[in-house]
């Protein structure tokens, strides 16, 4: 008799809930008062499945491409890594102090209204990412239209700065180098403020997305559905990345000044791509997405055998909880009401943030996500200017090398894992072990690729290294010739037994020649006059960029297995009405202990490897030439002391994000003991 009353009420309250909702105007596709009769037909979770794939994908296309242009923005701005690390930084305080309430109030508001709103602002960045590039004109490279304005400066003879200036002072050298000056140091300040504008607008923009959009797809969905649907969202997002690495790889290929040409091309150390055309495009796309996303129905129509699914699941009395934004709808069209609601959002607020933070299943996945995003936002940041560097890349392949680095094989991955977990319905006791495991074949695949990916360019350029870590390039042959870091003009001496790479003709102690049909006589240099001398590194590639590559796509394919269950465990270890802010507090506690220090740690660590800095204007520039053993290590001299637990631990850039997701995957760990007892599926018996 009990269970007979108990399926009327369920499917009571499932036509309720219909009726309820059929003729309200927050149940309608549309914006504005503009709901059509034909736009009816997307309000549906399948539909908005497809928009939320896409919307993740342009989310994807962002982060990479703005990774993808980072050293064209250090070029074009002479910013060093600590700059730029401290300008990400700066960037994380607007959505650290926004994640939290935006997640409330977007909760109980217009989810999809707050998406497009989110959107919108990521557009409004993109947009001032373009506007910079014209209030912030490129520096005036030095091309030989550009140095002959200058020749007549005393004693300094034509494309003296390239080489050996034996007969100048220093007095002179100094004048002729200021003559270079591109950015003045106050127009450098401008311009890193203005950074910082953005990446807050871009950050605030993506938090608002990702705290309110996951909850909306997993309330519109039966929760037997979500972990294929989420597996969807999330492989489809993976696709971003790529396209972002491909089309900033695009974009450099390009000048950053499309109306000049310079005569060097896109693999020397001086380019700079068009870094604002990609920007551009993105900011157009989004921009159009933002009205589309905003133009779905605030509460998803849901079919009666759904409704009645998770009545049945839930129980009677709890079926008020999980339609409680059903209430707050026919509520907010009450203006007396509202006023009230209003009035007890900050008591709400209080208790929920309480709730939460008794909950120590998502307090462990805050502590992993924590060391996650601290360890992985420093490694993909890095990772193009890592390729570019350890194994000699243009701009323009290094952005696309990391957009391919094992990427394809996440898809496939995340798709498995996905189709995995509703067909089997795993304990979330398995699901956390999956994920626990998942962060150490991270942490030790690293550990191996690091050690197999050494390309041993280290002794490509003589000198002497300094106790800064810098190189002194001047040398015994060089003496004398005043050269200078602000270009760098690698060029290659091949001998029958030898090859060395040097700086610039200056550090080869070149005095100029006549040249002979448009190429310079390098004849005449002090360090080396038998040797054939062509511009460019004597070591051009290195074969261990396939062998890193395979590596880390295997690693991704294993590491990947993990994705949807974790997030799956973050949405089920809450209550209903917490979901949106379970993930704001996630993002909130995210950034600011993992975003936040993330690119000032790893920026400094960076810039400890440096070689060579570029010097403008009597300030340091960005870096020409990284130490690459060091660059792919992790520890530094701060850091010795703390690292020395394993030698391996000395490694810069691998080490650190290992040693990262060693710490996440114990807090995985913790998870699996607290989590046990978690149903993630509607049958109880898991």
């Amino acid at each position: 008799m009990q269970d007979g009353q108990h399926d009327l009420s369920s499917a009571s309250l499932a036509r309720l809930y219909q009726e309820k909702n059929s003729n309200l105007e927050g149940n309608k596709c549309g914006l504005c008062n503009f709901y059509p009769t034909w736009l009816q037909r997307f309000a549906n979770p399948r539909s908005f499945l497809v928009c939320f794939c896409i919307k993740n994908v342009l989310q994807g296309m962002i982060f990479t491409y703005i990774i993808g242009i980072e050293t064209s923005i250090e070029r074009h701005f002479q910013f060093d890594g600590k700059t730029i690390g401290m300008l990400l930084t700066l960037g994380e305080v607007g959505p650290v102090i926004t994640a939290v309430w935006i997640s409330h109030l977007g909760s109980r508001g217009n989810k999809p209204l707050w998406m497009g709103i989110g959107m919108l602002l990521i557009a409004v960045s993109l947009f001032f990412c373009f506007t910079m590039y014209l209030l912030f004109p490129p520096p005036q490279s030095f091309i030989s239209s550009e140095i002959n304005r200058h020749l007549d400066a005393p004693g300094i003879s034509q494309r003296t700065e390239t080489f050996c200036r034996s007969n100048v002072t220093t007095q002179n050298s100094t004048a002729f180098d200021d003559t270079l000056c591109t950015i003045n140091p106050v127009n450098r300040r401008w311009a890193f403020a203005a950074w910082v504008f953005v990446y807050s607008l871009m950050g605030i923009g993506a938090t608002t997305i990702y705290v309110i959009g996951a909850p909306y797809l997993d309330d519109s969905i039966p929760n037997n559905d979500s972990p294929f649907y989420f597996a969807i969202t999330i492989a489809v997002r993976i696709i971003g990345p790529v396209l972002g690495y491909l089309l900033s790889s695009f974009c450099l290929t390009f000048y950053v000044d499309m109306g000049k040409r310079p005569d060097w091309k896109s693999d020397d150390p001086r380019w700079i791509g068009a870094w604002w055309l990609g920007a551009l495009i993105l900011a157009i796309v989004i921009a159009l997405f933002a009205l589309i996303l905003a133009s779905f129905p605030r509460i998803m129509k849901r079919k009666d055998n759904d409704i009645a699914e998770n009545v049945s699941s839930y129980g009677v009395g709890d079926m008020t909880t999980s339609s409680t934004a059903t209430l707050e709808l026919s509520e907010h069209q009450n203006p007396n009401t509202n006023s009230d609601t209003n009035k007890n959002r900050l008591a709400e607020f209080k208790e929920a943030l309480r709730r939460l933070l008794r909950n120590p299943v998502l307090l462990c996945s805050c502590g992993s996500s924590i060391f996650t995003i601290l360890g992985l936002a420093g490694y993909f940041v890095w990772l193009p200017k890592y390729f570019e560097h350890e194994f000699r890349l243009s701009k323009s392949n290094a952005a696309m090398y990391s957009g391919l680095s094992g990427n394809v094989t996440m898809i496939f991955g995340v798709l498995l894992s996905g189709y995995l977990m509703k067909k089997y319905h795993p304990s979330s006791g398995q699901v956390a072990a999956i994920v626990a495991v998942s962060k150490y074949v991270y942490a030790f695949g690293l550990l191996l690729i690091m050690l197999l990916s050494d390309c041993n360019f280290m002794s490509d350029l003589p000198g002497s290294l300094q106790m800064n870590g810098s190189l002194k390039l001047d040398i015994e042959c060089n003496e004398g010739c005043n050269c200078g870091t602000v270009q760098f003009l690698p060029i290659c001496f091949r001998g029958t037994s030898h090859q060395q790479t040097y700086f610039s003709p200056c550090h080869a102690g070149c005095r100029e020649a006549p040249s002979l049909n448009g190429s310079v006589d390098y004849s005449s240099c002090m360090c080396d006059s038998l040797s054939l001398a062509t511009p460019g590194y004597c070591m051009e590639t290195c074969s261990n960029l396939y062998i890193y590559m395979v590596l880390l796509a295997v690693i991704k394919l294993v590491v990947s297995v993990g994705a949807v269950g974790n997030l799956i465990i973050d949405l089920r270890c809450v209550e209903e009405r917490d979901k949106a802010l379970a993930l704001g507090f996630l993002a909130t506690m995210s950034g600011l202990l993992g975003f936040l220090p993330n690119p000032i740690i790893y920026g400094s660590l960076i810039d400890s490897s440096c070689l060579a800095w570029e010097a403008s204007c009597g300030e340091k520039g960005s870096c020409w030439v990284y130490n690459t053993e060091e660059f792919r290590y992790c520890g530094s001299k701060a850091f010795d002391c703390y690292l020395i637990i394993l030698p391996v631990f000395r490694y810069k850039l691998h080490g650190l994000t290992s040693a990262c997701l060693m710490i996440a995957g114990a807090f995985e760990v913790l998870t699996y003991f607290k989590v046990k007892g978690l149903s993630l599926f509607n049958n109880k018996n898991f």
